[in-house]
């Protein structure tokens, strides 16, 4: 969060060999903040338990592809500053000998697809308890990546913030510095969830196609 808004610096320079720049840091913010933040996410800066969008790759139309929503009610785990949505996916291919897991989660190991966050413009309170309800919209766009309208409120102070970040091949922010947490997600782990035998031994607890977290630093 702190490196996008770092970004507008520039812009915001009232004599740039003469020229006040001001009048576009606005319009630059919009363009940063709309840009992914694509780095490892640091487990401990996850606010709440991450919330579930399926796919089965078998009987998925295009349509359903192109456009769908991802409603979600988080939890928080404690007090902090909620700056956007960490995402990422998981993914199963069950042979006819063997049943392969990839996870893609900040728990799992490292690979090069990273995590994606999703920012918003400006940072929403939350203390211990706080549900934070909303949805991600994503619409597919032209440069094979999605359009996704972030809109998020806490239910038990009012405050709301949305944002739209749009994914793309060659137009992404790469998180540069270390990351730190306080740790703020300390709820109990979810009981696990019952799992097919072939599953057994995917080597993750993880359930999801597609997952989303609130995360607290960025």
């Amino acid at each position: 969060y702190n490196e996008q808004v770092a970004k507008t610096t520039f812009w915001s320079q009232n004599s740039f060999y003469g020229f006040n720049l001001n009048c576009l840091r606005e319009e630059a913010l919009a363009f940063y903040f709309s840009q992914p933040v694509v780095g490892p996410v640091s487990p401990q800066s996850l606010l709440a338990a991450p919330v579930v969008k399926q796919f089965n790759f078998n009987t998925l139309t295009i349509p359903e592809l192109k456009k769908f929503t991802i409603p979600f009610q988080f939890c928080m785990g404690g007090m902090s500053m909620l700056h956007g949505f960490a995402l990422w996916f998981d993914c199963r291919f069950p042979g006819s000998q063997r049943h392969i897991y990839l996870s893609t989660a900040p728990h799992e190991p490292l690979t090069h697809w990273y995590q994606v966050r999703a920012l918003l413009r400006s940072p929403i309170p939350v203390g211990q308890d706080h549900v934070i309800v909303g949805e991600l919209q994503f619409e597919a766009n032209e440069a094979r990546g999605y359009n996704i309208g972030v809109k998020c409120h806490n239910a038990n102070t009012g405050m709301s913030a949305e944002n739209t970040v749009i994914t793309q091949c060659a137009l992404h922010h790469f998180q540069y510095t270390s990351q730190t947490s306080s740790g703020m997600y300390n709820q109990p782990a979810a009981a696990p969830q019952p799992q097919p035998a072939a599953y057994l031994n995917a080597g993750s607890p993880s359930d999801s196609n597609s997952t989303q977290s609130a995360t607290d630093k960025i």
